[in-house]
């Protein structure tokens, strides 16, 4: 074969990486031979004939890794199908779903929250007064403010009692 700028060996096995090398002979039988070659990357070459069986069948046997993509004159049992990772969209939608449904629930939780009427005050059993325009008599203030006894403050408009 012509060229070997890329081979590569990691770990207890064998790799061999002769992509983009513009090889044009046939794959030698020879690889097959290799027990300790794991990985094989031919693509993107202008190989000729066909694969070896031998490569083929330690392929089928799960025992190599065979990319032979890219080689428009080989013949024989050659897939490109890329795997596709589905991860990255599955967790995306997820993600995407989860923030959209938390926003509507928050959305419909403060639309909630907003429609009770608040509770004032200490004591959380008595309903808050209504705003009126009532007008009281000084005989109802004397009578509301147990007559004027306890000052809570001065202010611009008066002093304000308890009542």
């Amino acid at each position: 074969m012509m060229g070997n700028r890329h081979a590569q060996h990691k770990g207890a096995g064998n790799f061999k990486d002769l992509s983009n090398n513009n090889l044009t002979e046939p794959i030698p039988e020879f690889f097959s031979q290799l027990p300790d070659l794991n990985v094989i990357n031919l693509e993107k070459n202008k190989l000729t004939g066909s694969v070896p069986v031998g490569l083929i069948e330690r392929r089928k046997n799960g025992f190599l890794s065979l990319s032979l993509c890219a080689n428009p004159n080989l013949s024989g049992n050659v897939s490109c199908k890329k795997k596709r990772n589905f991860v990255i969209p599955v967790v995306a939608s997820v993600a995407g779903i989860s923030i959209l449904l938390l926003s509507v629930a928050a959305l419909c939780w403060g639309i909630k929250r907003k429609r009770q009427p608040a509770v004032t005050g200490a004591n959380p059993i008595i309903a808050p007064v209504e705003t009126t325009k009532r007008q009281f008599t000084y005989s109802e203030i004397h009578q509301i403010t147990n007559n004027l006894k306890r000052i809570l403050g001065k202010g611009g408009f008066g002093t304000v009692y308890h009542g």
